[in-house]
């Protein structure tokens, strides 16, 4: 019987610490003062629930001002081991402040002042937590401030803020004093390429933005890196933008990443 019994409780320990490797952050900005948006805080509570159920331990938060974000990457920070595979996925505004630059920036909501946070912060977490794998989301515009894309002018609400055409009083703050140097094992995909816009309000369900909508269809595919997640995402968006919007990854892994496999174990394996 005790025999019985401690078999039982190993198997929930370990159960617990498969459950424990898994960790996200999910963000939802919409409620801007200048240039609102519908559907990030729909988009992330949809992305949590589908990460919730592949057994991600799961920190969503909404409308969050540089201090809210702040804390939150604390909070993320602290959950993350060396063992860890980490999810983190923003739905809201961004921009690049130089033409084709990769530094994607973050709007974060605080209503006294624009406060733009580099992609470089979230680096800087996530090489400190040393986790063994993250995985980015970013389901924002890509397009630098002050170009118009003349092609997609007038085709819906955007994900980016255009500061020369956009009026406002308020102050701008850039927070990019960070290291630049990446972590890891990361993949990072963004929601459309460099110098281009992210549609807010989807075809196929208006109250998701289409990324949200074809990765949370796809997240959950069984016996399929994260890789071939991100290709079945990019088709679909291809073929209802016909281009005008595509997903694209970079970064690189140390370990293929199956969030649903056929076997547990094979949850993260050397590459082929």
């Amino acid at each position: 019987m005790r025999i019985w019994i401690l078999l039982v409780g190993l198997l929930f320990l370990g159960c617990s610490s498969q459950h424990s490797k898994r960790i996200a952050l999910v963000v939802g900005n919409q409620n801007y003062s200048t240039k609102a948006l519908k559907n990030p805080i729909n988009d992330a509570k949809a992305v949590s629930k589908t990460l919730k159920a592949l057994g991600f331990d799961v920190l969503m938060l909404s409308d969050l001002t540089q201090k809210g974000f702040d804390q939150a990457l604390k909070r993320f920070q602290s959950r993350i081991d060396m063992q860890s595979t980490t999810f983190f996925y923003f739905s809201g505004h961004a921009n690049t402040l130089h033409a084709n630059s990769n530094e994607t920036f973050l709007v974060m909501v605080d209503r006294d002042k624009e406060v733009l946070v580099s992609i470089h912060k979230l680096y800087e977490v996530l090489q400190k937590a040393n986790a063994k794998n993250n995985i980015i989301a970013i389901d924002a515009c890509q397009n630098y401030t002050q170009s118009r894309d003349k092609n997609q002018k007038g085709r819906g609400v955007f994900r980016g803020y255009d500061f020369k055409v956009e009026t406002t009083t308020l102050p701008r703050v850039i927070d990019n004093q960070y290291s630049y140097k990446e972590p890891s094992s990361t993949i990072k995909s963004y929601s459309t390429r460099i110098n281009e816009k992210a549609h807010d309000v989807g075809k196929h369900n208006q109250r998701l933005s289409p990324y949200a909508f074809y990765l949370t269809r796809h997240l959950d595919d069984e016996e399929i890196p994260i890789q071939e997640v991100f290709r079945r995402v990019r088709k679909g968006m291809n073929q209802d933008y016909s281009g005008l919007q595509v997903n694209f990854e970079s970064g690189a892994l140390d370990h293929n990443i199956w969030l649903q496999p056929k076997r547990k174990e094979d949850s993260n394996m050397p590459p082929f």
